[in-house]
């Protein structure tokens, strides 16, 4: 299934230019004209990032930022890309301190956005995986390879490895140098079924 981009601009034009070059990626997408109704249909959207434009009638995109990142938001690990034409350093500042990933400028560079986008996906996946980490397994949980256009997913399957050698009992990795550390994780088994090609 592939990944979701919640665009929310008042600007159609905007919003049927950057669906156009999304689709053509692969991803899905959906849109919305206003923060209001970005906010309303998010839980029934699914989105996995969001395209907010600062400058919206009626809610401001850093107003709805707020909301979409807030405690009573359905997914605690959504990812906001906030995008505007007219923004100033200081709603850039106040946007990324306000919990969004990145600040795109208008006009949108099509390599960088899909750069970002790329980006803001894998660090969502890596953020799921670290929370779905059984506490008390005494060996990594292999992680169900995923086909991605960019990447395998087998490296969270490494940093989980690494993530669960670094919390070993003291007597395991006492007088354990970096480098030893480092050869730990590079000798992690790995998944070699089902991988989509490495980024």
């Amino acid at each position: 299934m592939p990944s979701t981009v919640l665009i929310v601009d008042d600007e159609r034009n905007i919003r049927r230019t950057v669906r156009m070059v999304l689709e053509g990626e692969g991803y899905g997408v959906e849109e919305a004209a206003s923060a209001e109704e970005a906010v309303a249909r998010l839980e029934d959207i699914g989105a996995d990032v969001v395209l907010l434009d600062v400058q919206l009638p009626g809610m401001s995109g850093l107003d709805a930022l707020g909301r979409l990142l807030g405690r009573e938001s359905p997914d605690p690990d959504l990812t906001v890309v906030m995008i505007s034409g007219h923004a100033t350093l200081a709603d850039a500042v106040r946007a990324v301190k306000g919990g969004a990933y990145d600040f795109l400028e208008k006009p949108l560079d099509r390599e960088r956005l899909i750069l970002t986008l790329r980006n803001a996906l894998e660090r969502r996946i890596m953020a799921r995986e670290v929370k779905g980490l059984p506490g008390t397994a005494s060996r990594p949980r292999l992680s169900r390879c995923r086909r991605r256009p960019w990447r395998c997913h087998c490296a969270i399957f490494a940093t989980t490895w690494s993530a669960r050698t670094s919390t070993r009992s003291s007597t395991t990795t006492a007088g354990t140098s970096p480098g030893r550390r480092r050869s730990l994780v590079s000798s992690a088994p790995t998944c070699t079924k089902r991988c989509a090609r490495w980024g």
